[in-house]
């Protein structure tokens, strides 16, 4: 029984101090304005790191269209450049046969 009556002793002063905190915290009123304050500077603080992110994502952004948009025309240009060959190629194989073909009509 003594053990208990110590320990309600000891937690006796733990929870008056607690409660007066809770007291002049609420009554306080320069820590109630100081509070939305300080809140609203983080804010602002937090919307201009925000913005300045947002500001290096869309540069970020625009890089890596213009790359890929010159990429698709270096791309584009290659196949048309293979495709020309190829065409080139059919035609002049078309050429020679036309052209045998010729030759043996003519020596009928």
């Amino acid at each position: 029984m003594d053990k208990l009556a110590l320990s309600t002793v000891k937690d006796a002063p733990k929870s008056q101090t607690g409660s007066s905190g809770l007291v002049s915290r609420l009554l306080s009123p320069t820590s109630a304005t100081a509070t939305p304050d300080q809140q609203v500077q983080s804010l602002h603080s937090q919307i201009h790191q925000l913005t300045q992110e947002k500001q290096e994502f869309c540069e970020k952004a625009r890089a890596e269209m213009k790359q890929f948009q010159e990429q698709k025309d270096s791309d584009i240009r290659d196949a048309l450049i293979l495709y020309v060959i190829t065409q080139m190629k059919l035609c002049n194989e078309a050429l020679s046969v036309w052209r045998s073909l010729h030759e043996c009509f003519e020596k009928m």
